[in-house]
């Protein structure tokens, strides 16, 4: 009897998540709060966010410059699903920058690709994705010496969900992966050369408006 219940839930759990009924996108609980310029080689930023979307989170970030044109970044944060008590989340990204405005003016714009990964856990729903995107932004400096740079975001990634629930004390688990889109649309402001704000729309499941800051330490 015990072993016919706990198939019956895999039936239903595995039921649950086909194609028909598969689950929403989860999206990011971490916005893109970034331009396509990345920060240099030996250089560091330390930022933090907050977005107030579909699942609100609170963050913090630490980019890092590995050569003039490569830079990866470590995300921490809080992310509160609805009628789920909040969880810790982590992620990371790696940007390659393949054009530069900044630098000849012969670019028309910056332009970056990458990869990233995220994940988090709720209450026996899990979250793991991997995707990659692509950033491209435009500077243009203002008269009282600040820049103000419109951003957007592309990315296509694999979100892996797994369903665990507790069965007469037998753990039982289902599993799906799913391929996802996303764009977010943004701006930066730089007010200082180290220090620098950032607003942005995001549409990837996890829709809402994301705001942050960055100052660079290194």
């Amino acid at each position: 009897m015990k072993k016919a219940v706990v198939l019956v839930t895999v039936l239903v759990l595995s039921a649950g998540m086909v194609k028909g009924d598969s689950f929403d996108a989860i999206g990011s609980a971490f916005g893109t709060l970034s331009t396509a310029q990345v920060v240099g080689q030996g250089k560091g930023s330390l930022g933090m966010g907050v977005g107030a979307a579909d699942m609100n989170s609170f963050f913090g970030f630490f980019a890092y410059g590995m050569s003039p044109s490569t830079e990866g970044r470590l995300k921490l944060g809080v992310a509160d699903e609805s009628n789920v008590d909040a969880k810790v989340t982590f992620g990371l990204d790696f940007h390659y920058q393949m054009m530069d405005a900044d630098v000849t003016r012969q670019d028309p714009l910056d332009l970056a690709v990458g990869g990233f990964m995220e994940y988090v856990d709720f209450d026996g729903l899990s979250v793991f994705q991997i995707g990659a995107d692509l950033i491209g932004s435009h500077p243009f400096d203002l008269s009282n010496n600040t820049t103000l740079t419109p951003y957007g975001r592309f990315n296509v990634r694999l979100e892996r969900y797994k369903v665990e629930v507790n069965v007469l004390g037998q753990k039982v688990s289902s599993s799906e992966s799913e391929l996802k889109f996303g764009l977010s649309l943004g701006t930066g402001w730089d007010m200082t050369p180290n220090f620098g704000l950032f607003g942005e729309f995001q549409f990837d499941g996890n829709d809402g408006l994301f705001v942050g800051l960055r100052y660079r330490v290194l």
